[in-house]
């Protein structure tokens, strides 16, 4: 059963984004599982020595991502929270950004979506790299 699979961002909102970063969709669908963020909010992080850092909306895009966007694009940052269509495309230009950081190497792009260090980007790449598997097939089918 496929029940537990998100398809809460329109469609065709997910498959421009990919598309327009040469992505594979299944991919942007599988981060967006993984990072689990709700539309509408934003998730404030405060670390021990006093750093803060926000992700907002459902693909969790970070306060570093939102400054740039912002200081770019001039899209504020609840943008990313409350449009789907806009945190889809900004997840999908940061996975971008990462895999040409990468050399091309996509499951290295995606860790670093979610980490910098290999201790945390590694299993990252792994459970998105499994949630991608039952995306594709889920897309396939049409279900």
């Amino acid at each position: 059963m496929i029940e537990w699979l998100l398809f809460d961002i329109p469609a065709a909102c997910m498959a421009e984004a990919a598309h327009r970063n040469a992505i594979p969709v299944e991919v942007l669908y599988a981060i967006r599982h993984q990072e689990r963020g709700q539309l509408g909010f934003k998730h404030v992080h405060e670390f021990r020595d006093g750093r803060v850092s926000v992700d907002y909306g459902p693909f969790q895009i970070n306060s570093h991502w939102a400054g740039h966007f912002q200081r770019r694009y001039g899209l504020l940052p609840e943008r990313l929270a409350t449009e789907p269509c806009i945190g889809a495309a900004a997840a999908a230009y940061v996975l971008r950004y990462e895999v040409n950081r990468a050399g091309g190497d996509l499951w290295r792009a995606v860790g670093r979506y979610h980490s910098p260090t290999p201790a945390r980007s590694a299993p990252y790449a792994a459970r998105v790299s499994a949630l991608a598997l039952r995306y594709r097939q889920a897309l396939a089918t049409g279900q």
